[in-house]
């Protein structure tokens, strides 16, 4: 029975860590062509936009080098997650373990399931969930503060603040790193 359980758990850790490197440079390509992106808006807005006072010439200034800034921002962040130095350095100021992470790793340690092998087994596999519950907090928490900081007015900032709550509150529980000790 503990080789099936074996040969499963083998199976699930093939599986996650193709799906956390294969997401770590999914990631990198999502962020270096959002940078790149914002920054060829910038270009292209600046071509059709006519000036019709003083105000709206001083407004679009302080527009544009918020794009300047948030286009580099991306694409250094993008380049932080291919070369793994903001990885290292989110891992390293994040919260290792949320609240409900650590009490039902907890659990799992007191419960008596049988043998010890399976115990730990059981504790990988929850060690993976609670990676990839991290993962799509810190995915959730970074769009939804991206498109926060987008320029244009939206109906749907309600919806992204409703994301960004959302992803700090599983974050909150489930822990925001436990994801980084996968994808490096």
């Amino acid at each position: 029975m503990v080789d099936l359980y074996e040969t499963i758990l083998g199976q699930v850790r093939i599986f996650m860590n193709i799906f956390f490197i294969s997401m770590k440079y999914i990631l990198a390509f999502i962020f270096i062509i959002l940078g790149v992106i914002t920054l060829i808006s910038l270009k292209t807005g600046e071509n059709k936009q006519k000036f019709s006072s003083y105000q709206d010439l001083k407004s679009s200034d302080s527009m544009k080098k918020f794009k300047i800034i948030s286009g580099y921002m991306l694409i250094v962040i993008g380049m932080g997650f291919l070369f793994n130095y903001f990885l290292i350095f989110l891992y390293l100021i994040l919260p290792q373990d949320g609240l409900l992470g650590s009490f039902v790793i907890q659990i799992a340690l007191n419960v008596d399931i049988g043998e010890i092998s399976f115990k730990l087994m059981f504790i990988e596999l929850i060690s993976y969930v609670l990676g990839f519950l991290s993962l799509m907090t810190t995915i959730g928490i970074i769009f939804s503060i991206y498109m926060l900081l987008q320029p244009r007015k939206s109906d749907k900032a309600k919806h992204h603040l409703g994301l960004l709550i959302s992803s700090l509150i599983i974050g909150i529980l489930f822990g925001f790193s436990n994801c980084f000790k996968y994808l490096l």
